[in-house]
């Protein structure tokens, strides 16, 4: 079973305060000007690579990793 994080990592950030009375909103009011993408990637030494060489990702860009355990 996957850890929620490793040991020698940063414990996870506290869940934001939501004020009292509000209400959810949908992802896409969430994300305003930003749209998502998904992309192929492997890990090799520790560093991830994406697979496709053309895609760009602008600097300090918000990254969520996603692995399958090996086989």
């Amino acid at each position: 079973m996957a850890k929620a994080f490793l040991p020698d990592s940063d414990p996870p950030l506290p869940h934001r305060a939501i004020p009292p009375g509000e209400q959810p909103r949908p992802l896409e009011e969430h994300l305003g000007h930003r749209h998502p993408v998904a992309v192929v990637g492997v890990v090799e030494n520790g560093v991830g690579r994406l697979l496709d060489p053309r895609v760009r990702l602008p600097e300090q860009s918000r990254v969520i990793v996603v692995a399958a355990e090996p086989s």
